[in-house]
């Protein structure tokens, strides 16, 4: 029944995620007031500016990596997700694991995830710098 239960959920954060992205006006921007502290976390094209809280490197890159989570609702859910991807991996995976060991597979599985995302996407954007400047001195 669990596993049912952290489908649904991410599921429900999914199709939350893609409102807020690509229908904010037509939902969640109905609800929410304008210029408010709330819209700030939620609204994806106004929220992507909160990791950024600082001019501190260190602080800009803990809130755009680890604790991206935190900074803002689309990010929030995107957690849920992963949270319950990984708990229906360990149920089936490992049905009668205890509930510490669980803790600490999830957080490994975490950050397996965050390691593998930061690499790819870390060679993602040097590549994409690199074609960038290339066409810039190209059109020079």
């Amino acid at each position: 029944m669990v596993f049912y239960i952290l489908a649904f959920i991410a599921v429900i954060a999914n199709i939350i995620m893609d409102e807020i992205r690509f229908h904010w006006k037509d939902t969640f921007g109905l609800f929410i007031k304008e210029g408010t502290k709330l819209e700030q976390w939620m609204n994806p094209s106004k929220s992507w500016t909160n990791k950024y809280i600082s001019s501190n490197k260190v602080f800009t890159f803990i809130f755009s990596t680890i604790l991206v989570w935190t900074t803002d609702f689309w990010h929030f859910l995107k957690a849920i997700i992963l949270f319950c991807v990984f708990s229906i991996y360990l149920i089936i995976t490992e049905p009668s694991i205890h509930f510490l060991q669980y803790i600490i597979e999830i957080i490994v599985l975490g950050i397996m995830w965050f390691t593998a995302y930061e690499t790819i996407n870390g060679i993602f954007k040097s590549i994409c710098d690199g074609i960038k400047r290339r066409k810039n001195k190209d059109n020079n």
